[in-house]
C-alpha cells in the first residue's frame, strides 16, 4: 500500500502549478490534483479536486470538469497540465490551452510510463523530495492503492479490485487522485531532470 506523509504549508496563490487529471466517466472518479514546486523545498500535492459520476448509466459532464479546472486556476495560476489523451483526455486538451492558457502534456497510462511513475513517486518520498497537504480525499486514493508487481519486476499503482458490480464497495476501489498526482509528479520530475525534448517518452 502506498503511503503519503502529512506537509503543513503556507501555498502562496502567485507560484504556479502543475495539475495532474485521471478522467472517469460512470464508474470511477475524476481527479484533478495540484503539485507546487516551492523554490527550496520538497514538492507538495496539494487538495485534490475529485468529481463522482452519476453511477445511474450516465456520463459525468465534462463541463463540470471545465469548472474544475477554472477553480483551480483562479486560486493558483496554472503552467502545466498533465494528462492521459487515451482516457477521455483529448478532447480537453484544445480547451485546456484555449481556456487556461497553458501547457498540456501526455501522459499515457500504459505500462512503461506508468512503471517509471510509480518509482518516480517512491523515490521521492523516499528522498523526502515530496509532501501533500492534509487531504482525507487524497490519503484515502493512495490507502486505497495496492502495488501491482509487473513483469519483470517493475510495479504501477493499481486498484485493489477491478470489479464494479457491487457499488457499496466502489468508494474502496477508487485510487485516481493517486493516478494523477503520479502521473504529474513523474513528469515535473522529468522536467527537472531532462531537457524538453525527452517529455516524448510519455
Amino acid at each position: 500500500t502506498a503511503t503519503t506523509e502529512i506537509y503543513t504549508l503556507s501555498l502562496h496563490d502567485a507560484l504556479p502549478i502543475y495539475v495532474g487529471v485521471d478522467f472517469g466517466w460512470k464508474w470511477d472518479t475524476t481527479a484533478l490534483v495540484p503539485l507546487w514546486e516551492p523554490p527550496g523545498l520538497p514538492r507538495v500535492f496539494g487538495s485534490a479536486t475529485i468529481l463522482a459520476p452519476p453511477q445511474d448509466g450516465t456520463s459525468l459532464a465534462p463541463e463540470s470538469i471545465q469548472v474544475a479546472f477554472e477553480q483551480i486556476h483562479a486560486r493558483t495560476p496554472i503552467r502545466r497540465v498533465v494528462l492521459d489523451p487515451n482516457a477521455g483526455g483529448r478532447g480537453f486538451i484544445g480547451w485546456i490551452e484555449a481556456n487556461i492558457g497553458c501547457e498540456v502534456v501526455e501522459h499515457e497510462q500504459t505500462t512503461v510510463p506508468m512503471a517509471l511513475a510509480y518509482e518516480r513517486f517512491c523515490e521521492q518520498l523516499r528522498t523526502g523530495g515530496l509532501r501533500h497537504c492534509s487531504d482525507p480525499d487524497f490519503t484515502r486514493h493512495v490507502l486505497n492503492a495496492i502495488a501491482l508487481m509487473l513483469p519483470g519486476g517493475r510495479h504501477r499503482f493499481e486498484r485493489p479490485s477491478q470489479s464494479r458490480t457491487d457499488k457499496r464497495k466502489q468508494g474502496r476501489r477508487v485510487i485516481d487522485a493517486l493516478i494523477a498526482g503520479a502521473m504529474v509528479l513523474s513528469v515535473a520530475v522529468a522536467e527537472g531532470d531532462a531537457p524538453r525534448d525527452t517529455w516524448k517518452m510519455y
